[in-house]
């Protein structure tokens, strides 16, 4: 029998990992199971030469972090590897922090957006840094990356350092939430003070669009806003859903510059990105 049949269709490869999810071969015996998921692996180390270390994804994302469970098949079981994208390098393990390579584009498309000349730019849920860091890499924005994660944090310090970038990356372990207290000084400093904020954390992102309006310079920014949305029409559900959120903070859409469905969730989700310039209601 053919292996190679047996692949998945999609599978990631980050850096010298590839991560699968065995859906098709989990209707096999048990007896089975490993036997081919070892050649299915090494099918894949055959076709992909950089692939060292093979993961089986044993849970979706959940927790704080975002984090899935892997289970190593193939190779040496470690975790940590170099990935590069769009001419940059991420330090990354794959079991404590996030990343998926498949918003490459996406990255790319708004790393490239028009950037004002030292724009002052939020990334809300920064992860290891790839928005920030190709962001500054292209222009000399000013951005402040925040994650909750500590290892996500010790490895955007990491790649803030690896990378040669026109711009300048400042990385907080923190919640932004923490930002709304009173006796926050960054907090305090940024208020009203932002010129773009990116939100890329589909599954929460409408739980803070009050902080996004608490940073958004009143007279206007632009907002990259992330969510999962339920087909069918997921933008039209996207864009009601920032509307009502952000009228319950004072602000309102004045112009929608983008929006498209990135990639398909689950088979009842989408997810969804607009663009939008932002201005406080007066």
């Amino acid at each position: 029998e053919n292996i190679l049949e047996l692949v998945p269709k999609s599978y990631d490869i980050i850096g010298k990992i590839a991560i699968v999810e065995f859906d098709q071969i989990n209707t096999i015996s048990e007896k089975n199971a490993l036997h081919y998921k070892k050649k299915v692996a090494e099918a894949l180390v055959s076709v992909n030469k950089s692939v060292k270390t093979v993961y089986e994804k044993k849970s979706e994302v959940k927790g704080r972090y975002r984090l899935k469970e892997l289970k190593i098949i193939h190779g040496d079981d470690d975790p940590e590897t170099i990935h590069k994208e769009n001419d940059c390098l991420f330090k990354i393990d794959v079991k404590k922090t996030y990343f998926t390579p498949r918003l490459v584009f996406e990255r790319k498309r708004v790393s490239l957006s028009s950037f004002k000349k030292q724009e002052k730019v939020v990334d809300m849920f920064s992860g290891v840094g790839p928005f920030s860091i190709q962001i500054a890499k292209n222009s000399d924005a000013k951005i402040y990356a925040f994650d909750v994660n500590p290892s996500a944090y010790k490895y955007l310090i990491e790649n803030i350092e690896i990378n040669k970038m026109k711009g300048e990356v400042v990385a907080y372990n923190m919640d932004v939430k923490e930002l709304l207290n009173l006796d926050n000084i960054l907090g305090n400093n940024l208020k009203h003070k932002i010129d773009r904020i990116i939100m890329n954390l589909p599954e929460q992102s409408i739980n803070y669009i009050d902080i996004a309006c608490f940073l958004m310079k009143k007279t206007g920014g632009i907002l990259h806003f992330y969510q999962f949305c339920e087909k069918p029409n997921p933008i039209k559900k996207g864009i009601e859903n920032l509307n009502t959120k952000l009228k319950d903070s004072g602000w309102q859409i004045e112009e929608i510059l983008s929006s498209k469905i990135v990639k398909p969730f689950s088979p009842k989700l989408d997810m969804i990105v607009v663009d939008l310039k932002l201005k406080f209601f007066t």
